[in-house]
This record gives structure tokens, sequence and C-alpha cells, in this order.
């Protein structure tokens, strides 16, 4: 029997129209980018709503949670 390939996290962001800051539109679970970018697109895409997506594996994104990062 294969295994079950690993799922991971993805964030996506999304743009409304030329010009708007990236926003947050949710995440994703699946197993490798191009699944990832795929069900980003059924998601976020498939009624036009967004121009452009970023996809990012949450693994790859570092958190500055820093207090005095900001003082």
């Amino acid at each position: 029997m294969m295994a079950e390939p690993e799922l991971q996290e993805w964030e996506v962001f999304r743009q409304e129209k030329e010009g708007d800051a990236m926003r947050h539109g949710g995440s994703v679970m699946a197993p490798d980018a191009e699944l990832a970018v795929h069900y980003a697109r059924e998601l976020y895409g498939r009624r036009q709503e967004s121009i452009r997506l970023w996809v990012v594996r949450r693994s790859d994104i570092h958190d500055l949670n820093d207090p005095d990062l900001l003082q």
C-alpha cells in the first residue's frame, strides 16, 4: 500500500484589483505547491474576485514576534 501524501498548510494572499494591496484570503491544505495553487485558484479565483494570488507554504513564513521590534 502506498502511504497518503502528507498535507501541508498553504497561506493564500489575494489582490482584488490592480493597485490594491495583497490581503490574506485564507489557507488551503495540499501535499505540494502545484495542488496548493490549484486549490487556491478554485477557492479564490473562480468567481473572478481576485486578479492575483500568492500561495505560500506556511512553514516558509517567518514570524517576527518581538515586542521591541517597533520601538
